[in-house]
């Protein structure tokens, strides 16, 4: 709603948002099977959930409905599938985010690493210019980095390329 500011004027009040973004199937599987809150599912039985739910929201939705018949169909206690709904509805954005991050095969720490640093901007920030975490992640220099940015479709004269890209260069000189 709007609501009349002394000093800004007609100000938008925003009550509730959402990150409307598709999460991954891949980097969900990832997501699930490499995070350490969740324990006895790995890639294999997460890409099996993933194969049989297609979305984030399917997922979910079914594993609150049937978390016997889940933990039944990967065969893992109900206990781990009740974790594993806990971590996906902890923070909808926060997850979201990190399944995204985990296609580019990001560890946890550093998917949390970065998290912690630039919150829920971090999609927007990579898709701006992901030349800015060199240095930001440990062994991620320009050759690793790049690598992502290929995978996000970022145009190989994009300009944090090009700076990322000198850098690199009269660093391996020196």
């Amino acid at each position: 709603y709007v609501k009349s500011h002394p000093k800004y004027g007609n100000t938008v009040i925003v009550q509730e948002w959402s990150l409307d973004m598709d999460v991954d199937s891949g980097g969900l599987a990832i997501f699930i099977a490499n995070n350490p809150e969740i324990r006895g599912i790995g890639e294999v039985k997460a890409n099996k959930l993933i194969e049989k739910f297609k979305s984030y929201d399917e997922l979910v939705n079914r594993l609150k409905e049937n978390p016997d018949g889940a933990a039944e169909y990967i065969s893992v206690p109900v206990e781990t599938i009740n974790k594993l709904v806990e971590v996906l509805e902890k923070s909808e954005v926060e997850t979201q985010i990190k399944c995204w991050l985990s296609q580019f095969q990001l560890t946890n720490n550093q998917i949390q690493k970065l998290y912690d640093r630039y919150g829920a901007d971090i999609k927007a920030k990579l898709e701006s210019n992901p030349y800015m975490i060199i240095g930001e992640i440990d062994s991620y220099g320009f050759t690793r980095v790049d690598q992502i940015a290929f995978k996000m479709g970022i145009p190989r004269v994009h300009e944090g390329r090009i700076q990322a890209g000198i850098l690199y260069c009269l660093k391996q000189e020196t």
